[in-house]
């Protein structure tokens, strides 16, 4: 599929430029500003914090008040939306002009276009940045293109800068909005599919979805603001691992960490485990160890054992399902074919 991509070589190229100590610093400024929030040292932002983590990726290629400015200039075209319906006295009426505006083809402002899944490339890192979701145009239908990163935070981004309420919420690699109607009652918003709203069985059934990872809020809960920015941390890992190739190391040590002190049953864990198990693999490596039933007489190496013993325990204690790439490409089967009847012209 051909798109317009603003500045798209300009920082292709620029990106070979960069050094990796200058790209990791860009990973060092977003995880201090992100523990400064966590901490109350600063109010929480998380329009900035997505910002910090996406600059991050992009090597510091992105600007502060570019990425504001340009998420904040459509807030008066859903106010005006709001005001034109005569929908002001309705406590949802914020909820209802963004969702209306990305998903709705009446809407003359947005070019009678959804803000649309990208179905030939759903899994690309890149495609996942509300930055590049802004800036990313099919050239054909005028949709600007997404993944189920990016749609939903950017949905609750301008929730947020609206002042409308709305919940992130998190499935394995998939994230998707929960919010209240009128009349209190909870839906859940699906911005990947045609379907404006999902019910919570079909996620469960599609998904694999414990009761015990519900009830320990591991999955599908109304995630707080503090809880948002441990998503963004686990965002800030995978996308350091993409480009530095580096998965075991004291930065990725210290988000995991940072993670589950605000967050502790969360898809974190599985980080602590694979970051202890890495390191206990390692260790055994170099005393020419290949099997656990081998450190008996170790007792360092005993003690480390029996933490990821007590993790992997604990993870499946909390109801973790593994869904392979694969395994989500398979949920997500038919795919092409709603794409095929997308309509490619206005």
């Amino acid at each position: 599929m051909k798109r317009i991509l603003t500045i798209t070589l300009v920082i292709s190229m620029t990106l070979r430029g960069f050094s990796q100590i200058e790209s990791i610093n860009h990973y060092k400024i977003a995880i201090q500003e992100i523990k400064e929030m966590l901490e109350d040292k600063k109010p929480i932002n998380l329009t900035k914090a997505v910002f910090l983590v996406e600059n991050a990726y992009m090597n510091g290629v992105l600007d502060w008040n570019s990425f504001n400015s340009e998420l904040k200039k459509y807030l008066p075209i859903f106010q005006k939306m709001i005001d034109n319906n005569g929908f002001e006295g309705y406590k949802t009426a914020k909820n209802w002009a963004i969702h209306t505006y990305m998903t709705d083809t009446t809407v003359t402002k947005n070019g009678y276009q959804q803000f649309h899944y990208d179905y030939e490339n759903y899994i690309s890192d890149t495609l996942g940045l509300v930055w590049n979701l802004l800036m990313n145009i099919d050239n054909i239908t005028g949709a600007h293109l997404g993944n189920c990163r990016s749609l939903p935070l950017l949905y609750k981004l301008w929730c947020n800068e609206f002042g409308a309420k709305a919940y992130l919420s998190n499935l394995p690699m998939h994230l998707y909005i929960r919010q209240q109607d009128e009349q209190g009652i909870w839906w859940n918003i699906e911005l990947t599919s045609f379907y404006k709203y999902m019910p919570t069985e079909d996620y469960v059934i599609q998904f694999k979805i414990k009761n015990e990872a519900r009830n320990n809020g591991l999955y599908m809960k109304a995630l707080s603001e503090k809880e948002c920015l441990i998503i963004l941390l686990e965002d800030l890992i995978h996308f350091y691992e993409a480009r530095t190739s580096i998965y075991y190391d004291e930065f990725v040590k210290e988000c995991t960490e940072l993670g589950l002190k605000y967050w502790y049953n969360s898809t974190l864990l599985l980080r602590k485990f694979d970051y202890e198990k890495y390191h206990l693999d390692s260790e055994m490596k170099k005393l020419g160890l290949n099997n656990y039933n081998q450190i008996s007489y170790y007792p360092k190496l005993v003690e480390k054992y029996k933490i990821i013993d007590n993790l992997a325990k604990y993870i499946e204690k909390i109801g973790y399902t593994e869904v392979s790439t694969e395994s989500y490409s398979d949920m997500f089967k038919g795919i092409e074919e709603k794409a095929n009847k997308y309509p490619k012209q206005k």
